[in-house]
């Protein structure tokens, strides 16, 4: 049995999953119904509350109502942004990127359990990104780079299978491809020493200001959450 942990995740319900499903919301009381999971049971989590304390809560939940050296397997959809701390090129970790760390970190502590970790990119064919990608003209992205870190809902789809199918252990799934940032949007400026500007961190906040007044432009400026994903060369 396939259970889906955050149903409502615009990306799993972009998924065709040829399962027996049974699908929970990703509030902690949705979880709480259930005391215990059957020892068999693949376990696949989708989505991750609005901040770190909720999502650690999540979490220590539905390890909780796991047994200890159980079958259960559990498959966790993270996303590169769980790494951009660790950037070569910009270390920023915004509160999304903290969000999946974090869940990485707690699952990461269960040494007794199968755990697959899917590290996607960004999904440019539903929910936000393709409101981003649809309503922008232009976007400004700092020049030397190319390229931008992306997935497919059947990408994520195929990680999944794989990740319900894993032998003991933990395993970490990178999907994220390099695509052409020019075939994404309608028109790319790559723009010499802007990449500098995100580097000082006291221009963060005016830089998420300068980004909501682009949107109105249907200008794209990358938030500073996000710029690691497009420094792909």
């Amino acid at each position: 049995m396939l259970y889906i942990i955050g149903a409502n995740s615009r990306l799993y319900r972009s998924l065709n999953l040829e399962n027996r499903i049974i699908e929970l919301s990703v509030r902690i009381n949705s979880v709480k119904q259930i005391t215990t999971f059957p020892e068999d049971a693949a376990i696949v989590i989708f989505s991750d509350p609005g901040d770190a304390i909720i999502t650690s809560a999540i979490l220590i939940s539905i390890l909780s109502c796991i047994p200890y050296k159980s079958n259960c397997k559990i498959v966790f959809i993270s996303s590169i942004s769980a790494q951009f701390y660790q950037s070569p090129h910009c270390p920023i970790e915004g509160g999304y990127a903290r969000r999946k760390r974090v869940a990485e970190e707690i699952l990461a502590s269960r040494k007794d359990l199968t755990i697959t970790i899917i590290r996607a990119g960004n999904v440019f064919s539903h929910g936000g990104w393709k409101m981003i990608q649809e309503r922008s003209t232009i976007a400004i992205l700092p020049r030397g780079f190319n390229k931008t870190a992306a997935s497919t809902p059947q990408e994520v789809a195929d990680a999944i299978s794989e990740g319900v199918s894993q032998e003991f252990g933990h395993h970490y799934l990178n999907i994220a491809r390099g695509v052409d940032t020019s075939t994404i949007f309608k028109r790319v400026v790559f723009t010499p020493g802007i990449l500098s500007v995100y580097r000082v961190k006291w221009a963060r906040t005016p830089l998420k200001a300068l980004t909501r007044i682009f949107r109105v432009m249907k200008i794209y400026l990358p938030s500073p959450d996000d710029i690691n994903s497009f420094l792909v060369k």
